[in-house]
């Protein structure tokens, strides 16, 4: 899989062109500022206007740490923006919306996300493109560009397919909607969903970044000592 998308070239249709902070290779230092092409929107995409992006620690794992994807990279997977543009058959967003991103897609209709197992989702396949699509997004050279959850949040403009967005309320800020998507539902659900903690109960976080902040605010707010 990698080696096609670092083979395919793109056909020369593409969008407009943003700026964006790139990872040039596996193990770089530093970002390198770009102009990043985006693609047509295939169906079930969204174009989003970027207005916050979280930098978690997962970026930097991804970005200096052998994982198997391809270079150049678009990382950041915290993302929270508004709807610019909808491609053909989008439903669960519109344009104008406000809107949070997430690396887990679910569908929301198959039996395990109904019973609340949305990170089981069984029809995910309902987000990919085809295999002969062309890239979201590339550099101005036409390069293709990996995007890290199928993301790429570092960037003023990115392509996200609308199972992976969920639209919020229009007076969250921008820059606290931003984690929603991984710190929040990463330290929370640790307390709330894995640990279950009870009213009472003692908890020790080791940590106190994006995600132990929040795993502290679940343990406060589930009435924990």
């Amino acid at each position: 899989m990698t080696g096609t998308i670092q083979e395919r070239q793109h056909d020369g249709t593409v969008g407009e062109t943003v700026r964006a902070a790139i990872i040039d290779e596996l193990g770089a230092k530093s970002f390198t500022g770009a102009e990043m092409r985006l693609s047509a929107l295939q169906p079930g995409e969204v174009l989003v206007e970027v207005k916050a992006a979280g930098l978690c620690h997962s970026d930097w794992n991804f970005a200096t740490q052998n994982w198997g994807n391809p270079f150049p990279a678009l990382l950041g997977h915290e993302l929270a923006g508004i709807v610019e543009a909808v491609g053909e058959g989008v439903t669960e967003v519109e344009v104008g919306d406000h809107v949070v991103a997430c690396g887990v897609t679910s569908c929301g209709e198959c039996q395990n996300c109904i019973d609340g197992g949305r990170v089981w989702c069984l029809r995910t396949e309902r987000s990919r493109r085809s295999p002969d699509a062309l890239p979201r997004l590339s550099t101005a050279e036409g390069e293709p560009l990996w995007t890290m959850m199928n993301l790429g949040a570092f960037a003023q403009k990115t392509i996200v397919h609308q199972l992976n967005l969920v639209a919020i309320d229009r007076a969250v800020p921008f820059d606290r909607a931003c984690v929603l998507g991984c710190a929040v539902a990463t330290g929370a659900g640790a307390v709330i969903r894995t640990a279950q903690v009870k009213p009472g109960e003692s908890v020790a976080v080791i940590g106190a970044g994006g995600v132990g902040l929040n795993a502290i605010q679940a343990a406060a707010l589930v009435g924990a000592r």
